[in-house]
């Protein structure tokens, strides 16, 4: 799925799960900015180790 938002301005490019309506990768390119977000893994086990 692509769209443009004029209020960023930029173009997105999302990658659903169709089984589970989720937003599992993302990619934004705008005027002197582009982003790549990839999500999950989901419902996995978390760890927190200090720092």
């Amino acid at each position: 799925m692509s769209f443009f938002d004029p209020a960023t301005p930029g173009w997105f490019l999302a990658t659903i799960d169709r089984a589970t309506y989720r937003t599992v990768d993302l990619h934004m390119i705008a005027t002197a900015h582009f982003m790549h977000d990839t999500y999950g893994p989901f419902d996995a086990p978390l760890t927190l180790d200090p720092p």
